[in-house]
């Protein structure tokens, strides 16, 4: 709709702009139904689906084998870790999760280093190759088990680096800090508190 005595062409303009000014965050409740969805589709019925493309080993009368049940441990820690982290940066955008000039994947505007962040920088990557690991045992899927090493071999060194010069470019010193202090990967045997 145009307002009076405007050409049509202002109320493109008029709508396109309010409609950018107000979707500046994310409310939190629909990230969590997001993420509920999201969570759905990549950690389970993503591995499900692809183990149908091959055989799975150590299944019988379509159930899973004693050996098959052990990927529960992996898989179980991986949700564990996702679900924790994903619950502290619920705590910490408590505006909403800004979406304003963000890219696909750009780390938030806050800095979290508490939880299972205080013993590895990289905790939600840790706990999605560990759901996915598990789920490749659990299936008895040699397909799953190479898109585990696949993917981590390609995100593992390019991803978190990408991600920690955005962080360093937005939280300087108390990045860096936070980075001198606690590893990438596997926690250092003096870890920082939660």
């Amino acid at each position: 709709m145009s307002c009076p005595g405007c050409r049509p062409s202002c109320a493109g303009r008029r709508s396109r702009s309010s409609l950018e000014s107000a979707v500046r965050s994310i409310p939190r409740w629909l990230g969590v139904l997001g993420w509920a969805a999201l969570f759905s589709v990549v950690y389970a019925a993503a591995p499900i689906r692809l183990s149908r493309f091959g055989r799975r080993y150590g299944w019988a009368s379509g159930k899973p084998g004693p050996v098959n049940l052990v990927g529960l441990i992996p898989l179980g820690a991986g949700a564990a870790t996702v679900l924790w982290t994903t619950a502290l940066h619920y705590q910490e955008g408590e505006e909403g999760w800004s979406v304003t000039g963000k890219r696909l994947g750009q780390p938030p505007d806050y800095l979290v280093t508490r939880g299972p962040y205080a013993y590895t920088r990289n905790p939600m990557h840790l706990g999605s190759a560990a759901i996915w690991l598990g789920w490749s045992v659990v299936l008895g899927s040699p397909i799953v088990a190479v898109i585990v090493a696949i993917a981590g071999a390609g995100a593992a060194p390019l991803v978190p680096a990408w991600e920690e010069r955005e962080l360093e470019r937005r939280f300087g010193d108390e990045w860096r800090a936070y980075r001198d202090e606690v590893s990438r990967w596997v926690p250092r045997a003096r870890t920082r508190p939660t």
